[in-house]
Parts: structure tokens; sequence; C-alpha cells
């Protein structure tokens, strides 16, 4: 392939000309992750970060699950962010991505919260 803005020949994945820094093809707006899935994770495991080990933020999940999700703080911010779609991928949204169903999400975790606080002081 060659770059249409200084004619240098350039390896057919690359996303920008080595030569010139010429954009060659356009990213898409959306990551090849899947938002239902990511949410589902960050629900029942996110205080360990796999959601983000699922979206390939690697180092970060690392740091999510050595410290619980920061002490239970990124995990909430990484669920409120997911649920209203803020959540982005290296600055990419992720596929699937429903407000009805992000709501949701939020009300069924904020049920199983309160459920265990009641059984907790209950005990």
């Amino acid at each position: 392939m060659f770059c249409k803005n200084c004619g240098n020949e350039i390896n057919d994945n690359a996303v920008i000309c080595p030569k010139c820094g010429c954009a060659v093809k356009s990213l898409s707006e959306y990551s090849d992750k899947k938002w239902g899935t990511a949410m589902v994770l960050c629900l029942f495991l996110g205080e360990f970060g796999i959601h983000r080990f699922y979206t390939g933020q690697t180092a970060s999940a690392i740091v999510q699950l050595f410290t619980g999700g920061l002490f239970g703080i990124w995990w909430f911010f990484d669920l409120f962010t997911l649920s209203l779609g803020l959540y982005r991928v290296y600055g990419r949204k992720l596929q699937g991505f429903s407000i009805l169903f992000g709501l949701f999400a939020l009300v069924i975790w904020f049920l199983l919260i309160v459920a265990i606080i009641g059984m907790a002081k209950g005990a």
C-alpha cells in the first residue's frame, strides 16, 4: 500500500505513514469489545478489574486486581461510566451500548448491594 499524501510505500496494516505522519486509515469510533460483556464482568468481578482485562487495558487491570478496584472507588467509577455509556477503550466506545440496559444494570447492582447490607445487619 502507498501513502496518499507522500507516495511512500507502507505496511498494509499501518494507520499512519511513518514518513509524513499522515493518517492512512481512519480508526473506527467503536472498539471490537462488547458493552454487555464488559458490564456483566464489571458488575460481578469489577473490583478485580476483570472487565479491564477483557477490554485490553491490562496495566490498569493489574492495579485494580491488587488493590480491590482501588478499594472499591475505581470499580464504582467504572460501573457508572459503563452504565452511562461513557466508558472508553483507548478513546473508542464499546459496541452495543444501551442506556436502558445500563440503567437497568445499575438498579440491579444497587438492589444487590442493599440486600447484602440488609443481610449483614440481620446477622
